[in-house]
């Protein structure tokens, strides 16, 4: 049980990503962006969609959303659901999934690792990184529980109420945690009196302990033990962030075995992975 709720909890934002200001970028080719934002528009919760829902979730104008739509179902990123009008991802899709998966080397010397930590700890863990708004898990594994939850790879999981995004936020500096926690509030902003002090808690705990621990903020039966590490890349833009988590029934995630033997075992792996991944040499031109 990484944690519960709903694994698209952007079911009814606008896209996965901010809309991109692209200013002077001359680079930037728009059109791009507006396909991108509607395929990001399809998940799990969403399956199928018209062009009238595409445009209501986006912002994009309808004739917009039809010209893009209509150039991703000739090139196979999206095909019509029966005779519906609707569409919904093709296998266009699917294969870059999978070629993301298959060439990462994180998920490929993670899984060994979480999978024992799963099977000893009768939990599920997820492996994450940021994608726009929310936590992408690319990596998730489940030890011998019936209580675990279904929240396959490539489900959405919330920065402000779940452990890996209260992880990620933990990694980064002040400015850019305050200016993102800023940004979403408003996602929020019903509970944030509970959530706000709740996540403040979080980074101090991190900050002197290096783990985080969300108990019903996610779910209200399920406790969640967070960390993350960062990557180095060749130059410190193309660093990147990782969250890891181990969860499960809040009965049984108490204090002491999380202070004691995950919060631990979670640290370990972190220093492990970064110690088996391959670091890119900088560029000293």
């Amino acid at each position: 049980m990484t944690e519960g709720r709903n694994p698209d909890p952007a079911s009814d934002s606008t896209a996965a990503l901010p809309p991109h200001a692209p200013g002077k970028d001359r680079h930037f080719v728009a059109a791009l962006a507006r396909g991108l934002r509607i395929l990001r528009c399809f998940s799990a919760e969403r399956p199928t969609l018209g062009t009238s829902e595409i445009a209501r979730l986006t912002g994009l104008p309808q004739p917009t959303v039809w010209r893009a739509c209509h150039t991703l179902l000739e090139t196979g990123y999206l095909v019509p659901d029966g005779d519906s009008g609707r569409m919904r991802l093709g296998a266009g899709c699917l294969a870059l999934g999978h070629a993301v998966l298959a060439t990462q080397p994180m998920t490929q010397v993670a899984q060994g690792l979480m999978q024992r930590l799963a099977n000893r700890f009768t939990s599920a863990l997820a492996l994450a990184e940021r994608d726009g708004d929310a936590m992408i898990v690319t990596m998730r594994v489940q030890g011998p529980s019936t209580m675990l939850m279904n929240i396959p790879v490539g489900s959405r999981m919330p920065i402000l109420s779940s452990a890996l995004g209260w992880a990620y936020l933990a990694e980064l500096a002040e400015a850019p945690r305050a200016a993102l926690i800023e940004m979403l509030r408003h996602d929020e902003a019903e509970r944030w009196d509970q959530l706000g002090p709740a996540i403040d808690a979080a980074m101090t705990q991190y900050r002197n302990h290096g783990y985080l621990v969300n108990r019903g903020y996610f779910h209200p039966r399920v406790a969640s033990c967070g960390v993350a590490f960062r990557l180095p890349g060749a130059t410190p833009e193309q660093s990147r962030i990782y969250a890891l988590n181990c969860g499960g029934p809040a009965a049984q995630f108490n204090d002491a075995l999380i202070t004691n033997e995950i919060a631990p075992a979670l640290i370990e792996m972190t220093q492990s992975l970064r110690a088996a991944l391959p670091h890119p040499r900088k560029d000293t031109t």
